[in-house]
């Protein structure tokens, strides 16, 4: 009698799990909306976005380059600033890190939900341990799902 109880819970259990993997909207990937939204609408205003797509830098580099950009006139909101910096680093980590063997066109043509991508990310973390640490991680598997 006590199996039927048990295997519906591992049965709701499993589901729930399932659920939570293949959510393509958990806050990260909602960041990294928020992040390239931004971009979009901030960025193109003075130059295209050619420009800060292809630049690659780390978080510090990027702070530098943004307060650079307030000082010559670009307002954009302390939060916003913040999502928008949160997807330039994960965007630059994944070139910086990442393209050297994974073709940033190519990772981007694949259409994997926030799950696959987090699977996959760590996946090759643990196939070259301190390649990324958990912070990047999460934030290279939504910026290949958000793209650019």
């Amino acid at each position: 009698m006590t199996r039927i109880p048990l295997l519906a819970l591992c049965f709701f259990l499993t589901i729930g799990l399932a659920a939570t993997v293949a959510d393509d909207s958990p806050e990260v990937v909602a960041t990294m909306r928020a992040g390239m939204a931004v971009l979009e609408e901030n960025c193109m205003e003075c130059h295209g976005l050619n420009w800060p797509l292809d630049k690659v830098a780390d978080r510090q580099g990027w702070e530098t380059i943004l307060t650079m950009m307030a000082n010559t006139g670009a307002v954009v909101a302390r939060d916003d600033r913040a999502k928008l910096m949160e997807y330039l680093v994960a965007k630059s980590t994944f070139q910086r890190q990442c393209a050297l063997c994974h073709d940033l066109d190519r990772a981007l043509a694949k259409e994997l939900s926030y799950g696959e991508w987090l699977e996959t990310v760590n996946r090759e973390v643990a196939r070259q341990p301190g390649l990324l640490v958990a912070d990047e991680v999460a934030g290279v598997a939504g910026f290949l799902t958000v793209g650019m």
